[in-house]
């Protein structure tokens, strides 16, 4: 909780998040407003608190890169994209968890399946299947180069 209390004070994930899934739904055609981290919408208002915020699976998916980059051999370029791509994969599959919560925030008992409940993990199941499949992708490109050179 102290590592993402300071992250939030320099980097307002969950404003962030806020934004993006009230873009997500107002593109997807839903009557939505954002009031700072607040969504309201027809169906309801979501308040994006900093559990919501896609930080924990922002390191998560960090952490899960170290560990690839650490056991494979990758280009160093790949490295890095590796890491913006966990970033980026983990905040938007979190922004489109917030939404979907958004949408299905008038009936209770899914919004706790898909907030605390076992719906919450298909999303981590979902972020970490896309890492590790573009992981997968780029070593496989270095896997290749090094064919070539021998």
């Amino acid at each position: 909780t102290f590592l993402f209390a300071a992250i939030e004070k320099v980097v307002p994930v969950n404003v962030f998040t806020a934004q993006f899934a009230n873009a997500v739904l107002w593109y997807g055609g839903a009557k939505v407003s954002q009031n700072g981290i607040t969504i309201i919408s027809q169906f309801g208002a979501v308040e994006v608190a900093r559990g919501c915020a896609g930080l924990p699976p922002i390191l998560m998916l960090l952490r899960i890169t170290m560990m690839f980059v650490l056991v494979f051999p990758v280009r160093q370029i790949h490295m890095w994209i590796m890491f913006f791509a966990a970033a980026a994969i983990a905040f938007i599959i979190n922004s489109m968890r917030v939404a979907l919560l958004v949408v299905i925030s008038a009936d209770n008992s899914a919004f706790k399946y898909w907030h605390d409940g076992d719906g919450s993990q298909i999303f981590s199941v979902i972020a970490v299947s896309l890492l590790l499949w573009l992981c997968n992708w780029l070593s496989q490109d270095d896997d290749d180069d090094e064919l070539e050179e021998a």
